[in-house]
């Protein structure tokens, strides 16, 4: 059982006003099979951006299970409820999403370790079916990849210690105009997970 509640807003250019992020995840591990874990998880979300205003509740469930040493797959089932200002016009979201990840790892590290070789690959679909104004089924698809280099290797230095890591990320969405996918679903470039990935 993971709880976990943060405050937003503190602080930086992109936010206008306190907020917070409140979460529970459940995992069951060896779920109906061996080396099958089931987790499940809410969260209540209020955030204060300079691109929009946020609040939203989130439910959902995933199964993930190894195919191989480097291959895993998730499927999963989730629901969002969202009230969403931008621009002067405010839009109320309900959806339900069918998540399915592959992911492949041949980095051989612990979980919490930083990896030293190898790749890093996560190939993502998420058919969304919305309720509400509009209602026509759309796709997010999503692609990630990541790679390690021990440069320390190239003049005998201790293993591990000079790393150099490479990451790139593509991704559409398909089936919806701009406005009617939630703006928290789409793409944006900046941040921790774009641009700093390149």
């Amino acid at each position: 059982l993971e709880l976990s509640g943060a405050a937003t807003g503190l602080g930086g250019t992109a936010t206008n006003a306190l907020g917070y992020d409140l979460t529970a995840k459940l995992t069951k591990p060896d779920f109906l099979m061996r080396n099958q874990s089931l987790q499940t998880g809410v969260e209540a979300l209020k955030q204060d951006l300079d691109a929009y205003n946020q609040r939203a509740f989130t439910a959902g469930a995933s199964i993930r299970r190894p195919l191989s040493d480097i291959w895993s797959a998730s499927l999963g089932l989730s629901g969002t409820q969202e009230r969403i200002r931008q621009e002067s016009v405010t839009r109320d979201y309900r959806f339900a999403g069918l998540p399915a990840t592959f992911d492949l790892d041949s980095t051989g590290a612990a979980p919490l370790a930083d990896p030293t070789h190898g790749w890093r690959a996560q190939f993502g679909v998420t058919p969304t079916m919305p309720f509400g104004v509009q209602s026509s089924l759309f796709g997010l698809l999503r692609a990630s990849g990541s790679t390690y280099v021990d440069v320390g290797r190239l003049w005998s230095a201790a293993p591990g210690r000079s790393v150099v890591a490479l990451r790139a990320l593509i991704g559409s969405i398909v089936g919806a105009s701009q406005l009617d996918v939630p703006p928290d679903q789409r793409f944006y470039g900046g941040g921790s997970a774009t641009v700093r990935g390149y």
